[in-house]
């Protein structure tokens, strides 16, 4: 029986690196990945799986998700971390 490797389906390194930092910028910021799903609309475990890259956010809801992360560009712009409001630096309360 042959078994993928579903986190490297997509191939691209630089996704992988760029879905760390997302992943990071949560820990950095102290904020749960469930709870900024819930803000955002999305479900939880659809956010996880983006994150992971066992989904490539090709369409739908995982599409939207990736768009919102600011991991994939929103057509004809190029994906940029300040770009998402949610990853920009928030000051400290």
């Amino acid at each position: 029986m042959n078994f993928i490797n579903m986190n490297t389906r997509s191939g691209d390194r630089s996704q992988q690196v760029e879905l760390a930092r997302v992943r990071a910028g949560f820990v950095q910021r102290g904020e749960s990945i469930a709870d900024w799903a819930r803000q955002h609309g999305f479900p939880p475990n659809a956010v996880y799986q983006v994150l992971s890259g066992y989904t490539c956010g090709m369409r739908g809801t995982a599409h939207r998700i990736a768009i919102a992360l600011g991991v994939k560009a929103v057509f004809g712009e190029s994906p940029s971390s300040d770009a998402i409001a949610p990853f920009k630096e928030q000051p400290m309360l």
